[in-house]
């Protein structure tokens, strides 16, 4: 028989987090479920500890190492064989009722075919991060589109329960983001559909130090992908809105690849910021941040002694 929904985990040389994440799985007060962990040529124990689980509910995906999460993903979708598809990070964790509450509010609201939760942050021990150090966090639901592009709609990919079949229907991930790929899927999907919300904190959130929301290829992600909404639109509102973030994004990108001295890269974010925002203060402040890192660095060099 059929399993009530099917669960989507990739990981990638986390054995400890790992076990904690499909610990909150097993825990769950719905345990007609198959999860499906994708590892991604893990160099640790993560494949052996799954089969010494001896679960027949969980399956193993064991594929070569390629870092592309969309990939990753694509394949556990591929395997999937129930209607609803819900996913979970290995570095994440869910509270017990969130596949219940997630189901109950799908039969209940069957014009919604996708939903998310509300989440908590931990840390790398487990414990709760007071919600104080993070913006407020607020629900949308609905045709959200507008929020998600303006970034008001906060989604967090473990919070997120969709129907297989629309999935199917937008092409699932696209395995040409290895960054901000999630986004780039909720985007897709405002598109074309109304949007659910449980509005409790469903999900555990885990900050640690190998999180890399921070890297150039995150914002260039964001870039591309509001590069491509925006060739694709015609919304004249939400066409303005996303060149406005695609050039904010190029900056942040600019800023990165700056502090990190990959000056060619740099000043190529800023030319894909000005074609958006030609006439932004941002821009031109961000022009004379990458010039004056620059400058700071060639007198560093010159002035450094002789070996």
């Amino acid at each position: 028989m059929r399993p009530a929904v099917s669960i989507i985990l990739p990981t990638y040389v986390r054995l400890d987090f790992l076990r904690e994440a499909v610990g909150s799985v097993r825990a769950q007060t719905v345990a007609d479920w198959e999860l499906i962990v994708i590892d991604d040529g893990s160099t640790d124990d993560s494949v052996s500890w799954l089969a010494s689980l001896h679960d027949a509910r969980i399956v193993v995906l064991a594929l070569e190492h390629t870092g592309n999460k969309s990939l990753l993903r694509n394949a556990g979708l591929a395997r999937a064989t129930a209607d609803w598809i819900a996913f979970l990070d290995s570095d994440d964790r869910w509270q017990p009722a969130k596949l219940q509450r997630q189901l109950a509010f799908h039969a209940a609201n069957p014009r919604y075919r996708w939903s998310y939760t509300g989440r908590r942050f931990i840390d790398a021990n487990g414990e709760d991060i007071p919600t104080a150090q993070f913006k407020p966090w607020k629900g949308h639901t609905g045709w959200i589109l507008d929020r998600v592009i303006a970034l008001e709609a906060n989604i967090a990919l473990p919070s997120v329960m969709v129907e297989r079949s629309l999935l199917r229907d937008v092409g699932g991930f696209n395995e040409r983001f290895t960054s901000a790929e999630d986004f780039e899927l909720w985007v897709r999907l405002a598109e074309c559909c109304e949007c659910g919300l449980v509005d409790e904190p469903l999900l555990d959130i885990r900050k640690h130090r190998s999180v890399s929301h921070q890297r150039p290829d995150v914002s260039l992600g964001f870039v591309q992908i509001y590069r491509d909404f925006a060739a694709r639109t015609k919304d004249s509102g939400l066409r303005a809105t996303a060149r406005t973030h695609e050039g904010h994004h190029a900056v942040a990108a600019a800023d990165r690849l700056g502090l990190e001295q990959r000056w060619s890269e740099a000043s190529h974010a800023l030319r894909m910021a000005f074609g958006t925002s030609a006439s932004a203060p941002f821009v031109y402040r961000a022009i004379a941040r990458l010039a004056a890192r620059r400058l700071r660095a060639m007198i560093s060099r010159s002035s450094a002694p002789a070996a």
